[in-house]
């Protein structure tokens, strides 16, 4: 817990170019199961930071997509648009997420997906085509 603290405190004040190699992503990945959303905030927050290095927690992204906690939600899912292609095991979870299921925030919940979907490009448009076929 201290670590993550002083590496969230560097990458911070440093701008993250230096100490941002230090971060540990598959622990930042875990911390996305934490029991505290503030916790899981966090994680969210640095792995959003990392872009297209965040790539090797892909799946626990994907779960991210159903917290309980539109922070970690909205975190999780401009998290997977800065992957881009790398991300597009999450396509279907975000597929979902566009039938705007959660009544708060619904409207939200369809354009954040539909943004990383187009950031995930081309690997989207199978499932995009699917998706028009269902009413939801």
């Amino acid at each position: 817990m201290k670590r993550f603290f002083i590496s969230l405190i560097s990458v911070s004040l440093l701008g993250g170019a230096s100490v941002r190699a230090e971060i540990d992503v598959i622990e930042l990945g875990q911390r996305l199961k934490h029991a505290s959303k503030e916790e899981r905030r966090l994680a969210v927050y640095e792995l959003q930071k990392l872009g297209p290095d965040a790539a090797p927690v892909v799946r626990q992204l994907a779960k991210a997509l159903g917290d309980e906690d539109d922070q970690v939600w909205q975190g999780a899912t401009m998290t997977l648009a800065g992957i881009g292609p790398k991300a597009s095991y999450a396509i279907p979870r975000l597929i979902e997420e566009m039938g705007g299921g959660r009544a708060r925030y619904a409207e939200q919940h369809r354009y954040r997906s539909a943004f990383a979907l187009s950031r995930i490009g081309p690997a989207a448009i199978p499932a995009l085509l699917h998706a028009l076929d269902d009413d939801n």
